[in-house]
């Protein structure tokens, strides 16, 4: 199986030897990059929306949406300064 993600916000998942799609769901309302990431074991898809700054986790079996959060923002503040 291969992972994709388009420009227009989808995300679907293809039959790599045969070229067929297995499912092709809306994943981001706005155009833009979108990186996808699936583990050697086929489970899962992870993307990411680069202007929507979150993350998506999709079950391959059936192109449902298992899991999603906010992109982490650090809350660390910068170390006073000495003197």
């Amino acid at each position: 199986m291969l992972a994709v993600g388009t420009y227009d916000g989808r995300i679907r998942l293809v039959d790599a030897p045969t070229g067929m799609v297995r499912w092709d769901v809306q994943s981001y309302q706005v155009t833009g990059d979108i990186a996808v990431a699936m583990p050697p074991d086929g489970r899962f898809v992870a993307s990411v929306g680069d202007s929507e700054e979150n993350w998506k986790l999709w079950h391959c079996g059936s192109g449902v949406l298992c899991m999603t959060g906010a992109r982490h923002r650090s809350t660390e503040r910068e170390p006073a300064s000495a003197g």
